[in-house]
C-alpha cells in the first residue's frame, strides 16, 4: 500500500484501515478464503437501499442544524491533537463534524461515546499518509473532548484550565475569567500542586500581582495560596554554593539573559532565577522558560492594564 499525498488524504471523508490477513480472526479468515461467495449478490429485498435514502435525508437535515455537542467536540479534539503535534487542517475539523453527523444519522444515537470515538478514529488523514499515530494519543484527545462537552460550566472550565500545558495557556484561561471565585481558587490550587517546580514559580510570579488586585476573579483562598508562593520569589533570602573554579551559576544565567533582554523584563528574570538558584531548582531550558514567563506577564498586562 502506497501512502497518500497529504492534500489528497485530507479530501477523503472516512479513512478506514482494512485489516491484513494476520489481523483477521479465524472465522473471518475462513469467510475470506471461501470461494463459494464469489459473484453472489446479496438479496435483502432492497432494505439497504431504502435505509440509505432515509439516512441521507437525516444527514441533510442534521447538516442544516447540527447539534452544538458535535461542533464543540470537533473543535476540542482538534486543539487536543494539535497539543500532541498532530495537526488537523480547518477542512478536516469540519469533516470530523460531518462524519459524526453521518454516524448519528445512521445510528440515531447522540449519547454513545463509542460512536464519537469511532468517528474520530476514522477521520484522521495522517494514517493514510504513512504517519504513525499512537492510538493512546487519539483516545486521550477523545476522552478530554467527551468529558468537556458533557461537563457543567464549572467542571468544563476547570478541565479546560487543567489541560492547558503551558503557563501562557493557563494565564489566558484565567484572563477569560472563571465561572465564579471558588472555581478560580480551585484552578490555582490545581496549578500549584501539579506544575513542575520551574513552571510553578513562573506561573505564581506572573499571576499574583493581578490576582492580588482582584483582576482575575480568583477567590480569597486562591489569592492567599498565590501570595504564599509568590512571596518566596519576591523576597529571596539564602546562600548559593558551587564547587571548583566555575562562577556563580546564578550569575552565569543572568549574564546570558542580559545579552538578550533588558529593563523590567530583566529585573523580573533576575528575581525569578534568584529564587530557582537559592532553592536549587533545576531549570532545563532557562531561556525558553523566561520567554514563556514574559509572554504570561504581557498577557496579564494586556488584560488588566497593569504596568509590566
Amino acid at each position: 500500500v502506497e501512502p497518500l499525498d497529504r492534500v489528497l488524504a485530507d479530501r477523503f471523508a472516512f479513512l478506514i484501515k482494512v485489516p491484513d490477513w494476520h489481523e483477521l480472526s479465524n472465522a473471518d479468515k475462513y469467510l475470506v478464503a471461501d470461494p463459494s461467495g464469489t459473484g453472489r449478490v446479496s438479496d435483502d429485498d432492497e432494505l439497504l437501499p431504502k435505509r440509505v435514502v432515509h439516512w441521507k435525508k437525516e444527514f441533510e437535515s442534521l447538516l442544516q442544524n447540527p447539534p452544538r455537542i458535535i461542533i464543540d467536540y470537533a473543535c476540542i479534539v482538534a486543539d487536543q491533537l494539535k497539543s500532541a503535534e498532530i495537526r488537523l487542517s480547518p477542512r478536516r475539523v469540519r469533516q470530523i463534524a460531518r462524519n459524526l453527523l453521518a454516524l448519528i444519522a445512521v445510528t440515531g444515537d447522540l449519547s454513545t461515546e463509542k460512536i464519537f470515538l469511532l468517528g474520530l478514529q476514522s477521520s484522521i488523514p495522517q494514517v493514510a499518509c504513512g504517519d504513525r499515530i499512537e492510538e493512546k494519543v487519539v483516545r486521550a484527545a477523545h476522552t478530554i473532548a467527551w468529558e468537556l462537552v458533557h461537563a457543567n460550566q464549572r467542571n468544563r472550565w476547570l478541565l479546560e484550565f487543567r489541560t492547558q500545558t503551558s503557563i501562557v495557556g493557563k494565564v489566558e484561561k484565567l484572563c477569560e475569567g472563571p465561572p465564579d471565585p471558588d472555581t478560580g481558587s480551585i484552578a490555582i490550587s490545581q496549578a500549584l500542586s501539579s506544575l513542575p517546580e520551574p513552571k510553578k514559580g513562573a506561573f505564581a510570579f506572573s499571576v499574583y500581582p493581578a490576582a492580588a488586585k482582584g483582576y482575575l476573579g480568583i477567590g480569597a483562598e486562591g489569592v492567599h495560596a498565590l501570595s504564599d508562593f509568590a512571596g518566596k520569589i519576591l523576597e529571596v533570602d539564602g546562600d548559593v554554593q558551587w564547587r571548583g573554579t566555575n562562577s556563580n551559576p546564578f550569575e552565569q544565567i543572568i549574564k546570558k539573559l542580559e545579552s538578550r533582554i533588558s529593563g523590567a523584563r530583566l529585573i523580573r528574570a533576575r528575581q525569578l532565577f534568584a529564587y530557582f538558584t537559592v532553592n536549587e531548582i533545576e531549570v532545563g531550558k532557562p531561556f525558553l522558560l523566561e520567554k514563556t514567563f514574559n509572554e504570561a506577564v504581557q498577557q496579564i498586562a494586556r488584560h488588566t492594564g497593569l504596568d509590566q
